[in-house]
């Protein structure tokens, strides 16, 4: 039986690719936060995508729905500028990693380059939240808490069922567990 050693150059690499790359996927490709169809992080509606397709039931008149849209474009605009930014310097920790060498400080100094984007986005997304809540009267920020209260309880109902729906796929007759499927091997049995 062949033995799988790990090399600590590759190892780490892999690890920091996979902590910095994952949650930065979707920042550096253009979908993090309020992109497409309204929607924000983790697929919930952004606060303005929520007010415009409920400004009935909050009674939102035409002007304050004009300002949310701007101060929703304006951020999205910033946003777009971040994310191209992000994709420069993830690709740059990337060129760091595959070097023969990499130089830990350099590495370390350029994940902190990236949570300061990360940082960054999360405070532009909350400043515009708090920009637009400080347009609603306090019947329609209590009006809102009742929407998200019964927004959140859905994605729980849906959470739960796709977690049964894969309990339910994972176990074969008679409730037993099966097996998990071997990872793919590589060519010559490293990470990459």
């Amino acid at each position: 039986m062949k033995t799988l050693t790990l090399r600590p150059r590759p190892f780490l690499a892999a690890t920091l690719s996979l902590a910095l790359g994952l949650p930065l996927y979707a920042l550096a490709k253009g979908d993090g936060p309020g992109f497409g169809h309204g929607r924000g992080r983790h697929g919930t509606p952004s606060l303005a995508h929520l007010l415009e397709k409920n400004a009935e039931r909050l009674k939102l008149d035409t002007s304050t729905l004009a300002r949310i849209n701007d101060i929703e474009s304006a951020r999205k605009e910033r946003a777009v500028e971040m994310h191209e930014r992000a994709k420069l310097e993830r690709t740059k920790l990337h060129e760091m990693l595959e070097a023969d060498a990499p130089s830990e400080g350099a590495v370390m100094a350029q994940v902190d380059v990236l949570g300061d984007l990360r940082t960054d986005l999360q405070k532009e997304r909350l400043s515009t939240m708090l920009q637009i809540r400080a347009l609603l009267t306090p019947e329609q920020k209590a009006e809102l808490a009742k929407l998200r209260a019964e927004h959140r309880e859905k994605f729980k109902q849906h959470r739960q069922e796709r977690r049964e729906r894969r309990k339910s796929m994972q176990s074969g007759p008679e409730g037993a567990a099966t097996p998990l499927a071997k990872p793919p091997s590589t060519i010559d049995g490293t990470w990459f």
